[in-house]
């Protein structure tokens, strides 16, 4: 079982980021227990900012607060790096997934954090890239 939030933060970050972004239920908690790592550990509430500014009043709050954050993108990852710490927040980026820029001259792509692989992979074909 994980440590408690303390309620200050967790009023913080309901008003923040608001019901889809701030989940604390079974079901959210569950889903981002583990990567394919297969290591396990629930965290105390799940984050899902839904922009730039959003993940930085997160950080300094979790930050004032003591809290641990674990950033997951799709949460894919093999070595165990999304798999939450006791009494930590998920910071998941799966509502920041816009891709912003290709420059396919320079072979450059600017995505947002949950971007997935496979949308990058159909959106860089048409310029010939992978």
């Amino acid at each position: 079982m994980s440590p408690a939030l303390p309620a200050a933060l967790v009023a913080e970050l309901s008003t923040l980021l608001g019901a889809e972004g701030w989940r604390m239920d079974d079901s959210a908690l569950e889903a981002n227990a583990q990567d394919n790592s297969w290591r396990r550990q629930r965290p105390a509430a799940v984050a899902l900012p839904a922009d730039v500014e959003q993940v930085q009043a997160l950080v300094h709050a979790c930050r004032a607060h003591g809290v641990a954050l674990v950033a997951r993108g799709a949460g894919t990852g093999t070595t165990g790096a999304a798999v939450p710490q006791p009494g930590s927040i998920v910071l998941s980026f799966t509502r920041m997934d816009r891709i912003i820029e290709i420059r396919a001259g320079d072979r450059c792509a600017v995505v947002q954090p949950g971007v997935l692989n496979g949308t990058l992979q159909q959106a860089l074909a048409p310029h010939g890239l992978f």
